[in-house]
């Protein structure tokens, strides 16, 4: 099966290449991708500050089922809209059978194609195991579909968090992934409070100082400067979940005795789970508007240039290349 992909070559470098898989297997299924979105990694690899080349990236993604296998038992069939979460889950290591298979033992394993590495989604086609498709209703379309792996790893982290309808939530960096947690809370009934983590007035937000502080906080930005704000604007009780990663020494010095005597936690979160997948489908087809909120351009994929240094820029919250 010929394919054609997106590597990154080195940095600001990205080009289209032609690569032959293997045949699918009668256990997979076939998606013509439509829509793949380029996110922070990535935007790394092409800034060149994670130097891992060639590199085939790409995990954000929706598509068509063109081929279902003749031992496939999923509810697919051909012409169906799918989000694919690319992720590998073997679902039989520790991690898988304790419902952490966003964690599991051979989420990167070593493949023997000799291809470039990556999760290869910026390609024409994939061919996939039917348990990392997740159906959608057809009127969400391609930029919906393509947005869903990422909302899901929001709602892993709003999940994490314990948060309920009613309470207050603080979201700190409202980027791609900030705007994303603040649609998903407003939408299950949270009270929330944007900022950025360099405001003129930081956290020290009247309503969350009347209210006696944040039920939690979510880090998606500003490094181990907005992990110690967090802290302080959680109230008794509440809950810093570490949403974003820290480039190189992720060192961050905290007040022990603060998060002792008024019982803060502080927790991580990373990537999603199948479930948080499928609860992103369930609250897109009931709320489509939902991700209405982000600046979303898309770029065909006969133009990757362009598409990696739009996704460069700030004012852009998703590039999504086009395959269609």
């Amino acid at each position: 099966m010929r394919v054609q992909g997106l590597i990154v070559t080195a940095p600001q470098e990205v080009d289209r290449q032609q690569f032959q898989l293997g045949d699918p297997d009668p256990n997979t299924v076939v998606v013509r991708v439509t829509a793949c979105g380029l996110c922070t990694w990535e935007q790394r690899v092409y800034r060149g500050a994670k130097a891992t080349y060639p590199f085939w990236g790409g995990h954000e993604l929706c598509g068509i089922v063109e081929h279902v296998g003749a031992g496939v038992s999923a509810a697919v069939k051909p012409g169906d809209l799918v989000a694919a979460a690319l992720m590998d889950r073997c679902r039989s290591c520790r991690w898988c059978w304790t419902g952490l298979d966003n964690h599991c033992s051979y989420t990167h394993p070593r493949r023997p194609d000799h291809l470039p590495a990556g999760p290869r989604g910026l390609s024409t086609h994939m061919v996939l195991r039917p348990e990392k498709l997740v159906p959608l209703d057809p009127s969400l379309g391609l930029r919906r579909g393509a947005l869903l792996e990422p909302l899901a790893c929001v709602l892993r982290a709003i999940r994490r968090s314990g948060l309920k309808a009613g309470n207050l939530a603080v979201v700190i960096g409202m980027g791609t992934l900030g705007l994303l947690h603040a649609e998903a809370l407003r939408a299950m009934g949270v009270e929330v409070v944007g900022c950025e983590p360099d405001a003129p007035d930081g956290l020290s937000l009247d309503v969350v100082k009347d209210a006696g502080g944040a039920d939690a906080v979510f880090c998606t930005r500003g490094g181990a400067a907005s992990i110690g704000a967090a802290v302080k604007a959680c109230a008794r009780g509440g809950t810093v979940v570490l949403f974003q990663s820290i480039p190189g020494c992720g060192s961050v010095a905290l007040d022990a005795n603060d998060i002792h005597y008024r019982e803060i936690a502080v927790i991580g979160s990373i990537g999603q789970r199948m479930e948080d997948l499928w609860q992103a489908k369930m609250m897109v087809e009931l709320n489509p508007a939902l991700l209405d909120a982000l600046n979303v351009e898309l770029v065909p994929h006969d133009s990757p240039k362009e598409a990696f240094d739009r996704s460069l820029d700030h004012s852009v919250n998703r590039v999504l290349v086009t395959f269609d």
